[in-house]
């Protein structure tokens, strides 16, 4: 606190510090006399959530399961793991996620999600990851989502969206998850809703210019990326982004290859697409988009046509994990850039 009452303009970065701070671990005196009393604290709408929860944690400690808001952090080391969760096997949507170590290729289970999902969205914000819609028994669409807290194993529920949605895109930009398109099991979607974790509310985004189910999204130098999918007009090469600064999406070079089902990923300043369905086939196609020349280029193919997949890019490497050809596959593809080669794990 001495950092930010050294400077008045230090003060609007008390939430992002306090945030950083392991408060379950002061003593509960000082928590109160020093924390919860302190007029910079008192002040910000951001910290006071922050103080709120950890306050019920003190009084009631098995209230942080269910707190959307508990921020407390185990320390993190630097290792890193690539996750998935949910899906369909023998025709049932399922709730297990798995977790892989690159450093030992393996695979292990961890808490599964709270309900079975499939053709959800995924996105990530820091140590949480969040399931969105998809389709749960009987395909029917869904508005729930939830989060999984990495450090803590476990899965929470927040706020509904307003419109059930299922094969949207989900990305987080400035702390905002933006959910965009998808099909409500009547007819495709552009329109976006937005979530503000820490008023664990929706509100009504700018829709899209163009309806898109299985779409994939990324953010890039603050911009939203939606690229493919399909809707009445069946597969999509096109592709738009969105400034949160002026609210518009705008329209930029249509990829090489419509597709749908496919990954995506932003790495090194640039986007890469890869694999997909084409109406025909699954695809082994890759291609990558650099903003400063607006272009797509090829890049070598996949070893394995692979569709609905998903993708991490760590350490200057791009993982198609899963995905389905004529079967559903275990196989992870890595993409090594600096080579431009794959290798099968």
């Amino acid at each position: 606190m001495r950092w930010i009452e050294h400077s008045s303009s230090r003060v609007k970065h008390i939430a992002r510090v306090l945030s950083c701070v392991r408060l379950h671990l002061l003593e509960t005196e000082f928590f109160f006399d020093n924390v919860v009393n302190n007029p910079s604290i008192k002040n910000s709408a951001s910290c006071r959530n922050i103080v709120e929860a950890v306050t019920a944690c003190f009084l009631v400690p098995q209230r942080e399961l269910r707190s959307p808001f508990y921020v407390v952090k185990r320390r993190r080391c630097w290792r890193w793991n690539i996750f998935r969760a949910g899906g369909k096997r023998n025709g049932e949507c399922i709730s297990d996620v798995e977790r892989y170590d690159p450093q030992e290729k393996k695979w292990s289970f961890v808490q599964p999600m709270r309900r079975g999902r499939q053709n959800h969205c995924l996105a990530v914000n820091g140590g949480k990851i969040y399931a969105i819609g998809g389709q749960g028994k009987c395909a029917s669409a869904l508005r729930e989502v939830e989060f999984y807290d990495v450090d803590r194993d476990v899965w929470i529920e927040v706020a509904p969206m307003m419109q059930k949605r299922y094969g949207a895109a989900a990305v987080f930009l400035d702390n905002r998850l933006y959910v965009c398109g998808g099909h409500n099991g009547f007819s495709y979607l552009a329109c976006v809703e937005v979530y503000n974790p820490e008023s664990n509310s929706w509100t009504a985004g700018v829709p899209m210019n163009e309806r898109r189910f299985q779409a994939e999204a990324v953010v890039l130098d603050g911009h939203i990326y939606v690229m493919g999918g399909q809707n009445d007009s069946f597969g999509l090469r096109s592709v738009e982004r969105f400034s949160p600064e002026n609210g518009q999406w705008e329209d930029i070079p249509d990829m090489i290859v419509r597709r749908w089902s496919f990954g995506a990923c932003a790495m090194n300043s640039k986007i890469f697409v890869c694999g997909g369905w084409n109406g025909t086939n699954y695809m082994r196609d890759v291609e990558c988009f650099d903003p400063p020349t607006m272009t797509w280029s090829p890049l070598p193919p996949m070893p394995v046509a692979t569709g609905s997949s998903a993708l991490a890019s760590p350490n200057n490497r791009i993982y198609i994990i899963g995905g389905v050809t004529s079967e559903t596959s275990r196989q992870l593809q890595v993409y090594y850039e600096k080579t431009q080669t794959w290798r099968l794990e």
